[in-house]
C-alpha cells in the first residue's frame, strides 16, 4: 500500500472521538501520514505566568553602606551563582543614590521610574523620570520619559505585557494614582482611573490580564492587609479582593502560572504566603519558611521556572542589617528557601519585578 497525496483544500475536518477514531493524522511538507492506533492523550500545557522569566532577574540601584554606584545588576536562574554588574544610570545623578522607584519589564526591556535621589531629608529630591535599559547584554538605563507627577516614591510598578503597557500605582503623597506608559516606544505616562483606596509601599503581583498591589501602608501610615485587583482591559479602579496575611512591607512578591506570593515582610519575617488567581480569596501559609529573614524593601522578587527570588532589603538580628542575599524558593511545595548567591552590593530599597 503506498502514500497518496491529499489536497488539504479537499479535506474537511472535525473533532474525533477517541473512543471511536483509533488513529492519529499528521499533516507534513510532503502530504499526509495516517498513523494507526490508539490515539496519544492530549497533556495540557499550563499557560506561562504574565511576568516571568528563562534567563535573568535583575536588582537596581537602592540605598546602603554598599550601594554607592547606582547599578544595574541581574542574577542566573540557570545556575545558582553571584549577581553581576552590567551597568549604571546615565548621566549618574551627582547628588546621590537612586531608590524607592518601582519596576515593570516589557519583553525587551527594563523599567525603573519614580522614587528619589539622595540619603535623607532635606536633600532627597523626589523624581519622575521613566527610565529603561535593554535586557540583552550589558548596558546602561537611558531617560525615556516622564510619570505625571514626581510624587511617585515608595508606589508599586505593574507590567501589562499582553497590553504593551507598564504601571506605577500609589506613592507617597500620590495615594490612589495609577499611572499607565508605553514600553513599545518611549513617551510619558497618563493617568488613568484611580485605585479605589490609597496605597504605598506595596507589593507588585501580576497575571496577563490583572495586576495586584497588596499590603504596604494606606495614606495614613497605617499598615494594610489588603489585595487590591486592578483589570488591565477596564482600568475601572482596583477592587479589594482578599486578606494578606502580613500587613506591610511585603514587597518581595511574585507570581506562578496560578498563584501570586509574598515572602517575609513584618511582622513574620520568614513567612512565604499565597492566594490563588482563580478566585477572590484571602492569602495562606504555604508552611515554608525564608532561610534568611527579609522585610523591609529588597528587590521584589522575580519567577522563573517552578521558583521565586528575592534579593537584598533588611535582614533582621539583634537588629536589622543590610543584606546581599539571593533566595530562591520552591512555589510548588513546602520546602523552606535555599540563598544561592549575593549580590555585588548589599542594600535595601533596591528595583525589581525585572526579568528576561
Amino acid at each position: 500500500m503506498t502514500d497518496k497525496r491529499i489536497d488539504l483544500a479537499y479535506i474537511q475536518f472535525r473533532a474525533a472521538n477517541a473512543a471511536i477514531h483509533q488513529s492519529n493524522l499528521a499533516v507534513g511538507a510532503s502530504g499526509i501520514t495516517t498513523v494507526f492506533g490508539p490515539s496519544a492523550p492530549l497533556i495540557p500545557v499550563p499557560p506561562p505566568a504574565a511576568y516571568s522569566g528563562e534567563s535573568y532577574g535583575y536588582a537596581i540601584a537602592g540605598i546602603g553602606v554598599g550601594a554607592t554606584a547606582n547599578q544595574l545588576e541581574r542574577y542566573s536562574y540557570t545556575s545558582d551563582t553571584n549577581a553581576v554588574s552590567i551597568g549604571s544610570f546615565l548621566p549618574t545623578p551627582t547628588h546621590g543614590l537612586m531608590w524607592k522607584m518601582s519596576g515593570t519589564c516589557s519583553t525587551s526591556k527594563g523599567y525603573v521610574v519614580g522614587g528619589a535621589v539622595g540619603t535623607s531629608a532635606p536633600t532627597l529630591t523626589k523624581t519622575g523620570n521613566i527610565y529603561n535599559f535593554p535586557l540583552a547584554g550589558n548596558t546602561n538605563t537611558i531617560d525615556v520619559g516622564q510619570l505625571t507627577s514626581v510624587n511617585h516614591e515608595r508606589g508599586t510598578g505593574i507590567g501589562a505585557i499582553e497590553y504593551d503597557y507598564g504601571y506605577a500605582f500609589g506613592g507617597n503623597n500620590a495615594f490612589t494614582i495609577s499611572d499607565r506608559y508605553p514600553t513599545v516606544s518611549n513617551g510619558n505616562a497618563v493617568d488613568v482611573n484611580e485605585l479605589s483606596d490609597g496605597t504605598f509601599e506595596a507589593g507588585p503581583i501580576q497575571t496577563a490580564t490583572d495586576g495586584y498591589i497588596v499590603a504596604g501602608y494606606e495614606p495614613t501610615f497605617a499598615e494594610s492587609n489588603k489585595i487590591r485587583k486592578y483589570a488591565f482591559a477596564s482600568e475601572t479602579g482596583s477592587t479589594n479582593t482578599g486578606v494578606f496575611l502580613n500587613a506591610a512591607r511585603v514587597t518581595a512578591t511574585s507570581q506562578s502560572y496560578t498563584h501570586g506570593f509574598g515572602v517575609g515582610g513584618n511582622p513574620d519575617v520568614t513567612l512565604i504566603q499565597k492566594f490563588p488567581f482563580s478566585a477572590d480569596v484571602d492569602s495562606v501559609d504555604t508552611l515554608a519558611e525564608l532561610s534568611v529573614a527579609h522585610f523591609n524593601l529588597g528587590a521584589p522578587s522575580t519567577y522563573s521556572g517552578g521558583y521565586g527570588y528575592t534579593a537584598g532589603g533588611l535582614s533582621p538580628a539583634q537588629s536589622p542589617t543590610e543584606t546581599d542575599i539571593i533566595q530562591k524558593y520552591n512555589m510548588t511545595s513546602s520546602e523552606n528557601s535555599v540563598s544561592v548567591g549575593n549580590l555585588t552590593v548589599n542594600g535595601y530599597w533596591k528595583t525589581g519585578n525585572i526579568q528576561v
